[in-house]
């Protein structure tokens, strides 16, 4: 769940688009297990995104199935799969709690996220493609 923080706050930085998206609107929220086993919560003001594992008030909870589930999403979302995220809710691994409109901000905002690490893949796929044709 830590590394999810330092996931978003590495694409801010890789991408001024995606940064500008977490400028938009302050947003909080917890993200645990049914275990319940960990939680951690997060408060974005201002583009600056900040985790902790102290209590505070939330807009939404996004609850994993198990903490496994959740970082094999996670790490899913950092190989550019394509709506890791939504296909965790639809398939029943991660469930959404709060304010409807901050969580469709927020999947929204996710979803670029899975964009700006999905350009990247690509761009070191073609870079690799392209050193393997370049003559001698």
């Amino acid at each position: 769940m830590y590394g999810y923080g330092r996931l978003l706050q590495l694409a801010a930085l890789m991408d001024y688009s995606f940064n500008r998206r977490l400028s938009e609107r302050a947003f909080s929220f917890v993200m645990t297990s049914r275990e319940n086993t960990t939680a951690r919560y997060f408060f974005c003001r201002n583009g600056r995104l900040r985790s902790t594992v102290q209590p505070g008030p939330t807009d939404f909870k996004l609850i994993w199935r198990d903490n496994r589930t959740g970082g094999r999403v996670m790490l899913d979302m950092l190989r550019g799969k394509s709506r890791a995220l939504y296909n965790a809710v639809v398939n029943g691994d991660l469930q959404l709690e709060g304010d409807a409109r901050t969580i469709g901000w927020y999947m929204e905002t996710n979803g670029r996220l899975e964009r700006v690490f999905r350009a990247q893949k690509e761009s070191r796929d073609r870079g690799a493609q392209v050193n393997q044709t370049e003559p001698e």
